[in-house]
């Protein structure tokens, strides 16, 4: 995936992740005002905010910058077309906040205000987590994708459960005859 040019965002967005609640930071394309929020950790919260935004920037294209490169979240919002993911290390946002906070004040920007400014300023050298299919709209409803697990890998499990001496042929004389035996 090829990385969007700075004017092809309409907005630009921090997001703190967390167990029960997320912090965001939004900050749209021209602008300098930022918006602070939370959103709580379900899957109604999450498409909800996501549908706001891209009813408010008329799903043009926005930039999420965020810590994590899988997890729950990183899961959600990868399946929305219009929202393009940058992963920020962890450690660079650590060192980020180091340098500039030095005396961790209550006033201290927040996580999601430090991942916003990184990615506004440095976009250029992060990249966009790939997309992940199927890619939709906001419908409405929520929508949940199965676990991943292919055909080949149920069958290879049964497979291995019902005939064991195909998988492991040198261990086949100690178990012809005595499939169902178990010895102490």
């Amino acid at each position: 995936m090829q990385q969007e040019a700075p004017e092809t965002f309409a907005a630009f967005v921090g997001l703190d992740w967390a167990d029960a609640k997320h912090d965001v930071c939004l900050q749209a394309a021209g602008s300098e005002q930022r918006e602070h929020d939370s959103l709580d950790h379900t899957p109604e919260a999450i498409e909800a905010w996501v549908c706001s935004l891209q009813k408010r920037c008329e799903g043009k294209p926005i930039a999420i910058g965020l810590e994590l490169n899988k997890g729950p979240i990183v899961f959600a919002l990868r399946t929305y077309h219009f929202l393009v993911l940058f992963r920020i290390n962890p450690l660079t946002l650590a060192r980020y906040r180091e340098a500039f906070t030095p005396c961790r004040a209550k006033d201290d920007p927040t996580g999601a205000e430090l991942q916003l400014a990184l990615l506004r300023t440095h976009r250029d050298k992060l990249q966009p987590l790939n997309p992940q299919s199927p890619r939709h709209a906001c419908s409405g409803t929520t929508r949940r994708t199965p676990p991943a697990r292919g055909w080949r890998q149920s069958a290879t499990h049964q497979s291995a459960h019902k005939h064991p001496e195909k998988l492991f042929p040198a261990g086949a004389p100690m178990v012809s005859g005595q499939r169902h035996r178990h010895r102490l």
